[in-house]
């Protein structure tokens, strides 16, 4: 499988980069997504730890892989989830960022304790 990096995997159609930055931009959505990415490194670093710390991560409200892209430079896709209640998003981060874990479909205000157990895991 073809490696790729967080500018060369292909970017979002507009209304999917709008739903989650608010935009159509594409140099927004990716700076966007890379500086998220930096607030959660610095959060983590505040306690001792780093995104390497972790066996697995969960994108929870990934949408279409903002910040997983950015993640992706971090630790292997292959330890690397999303998960969002908006099918088409989840069906581009597939589509878009092969070698991650699958991404998973859940509307969770309405999802059942074994449905949230599968996304956990």
């Amino acid at each position: 499988m073809k490696s790729w990096s967080a500018t060369e995997a292909p970017i979002p159609p507009p209304e999917l980069m709008f739903r989650v930055s608010g935009g159509t931009d594409s140099t927004y959505f990716l700076e966007s997504g890379k500086a998220t990415r930096d607030d959660f490194a610095r959060g983590l670093a505040t306690v001792g730890r780093s995104f390497k710390d972790f066996n697995r991560i969960l994108d929870f409200g990934c949408g279409s892989g903002r910040v997983l892209r950015w993640l992706r430079e971090e630790v292997p896709a292959r330890r690397l989830a999303g998960s969002d209640i908006d099918r088409p998003s989840v069906e581009c981060l597939r589509s878009h960022m092969p070698g991650m874990m699958p991404g998973r479909t859940t509307d969770f205000r309405q999802a059942r304790p074994s449905e949230l157990r599968a996304v956990a895991s």
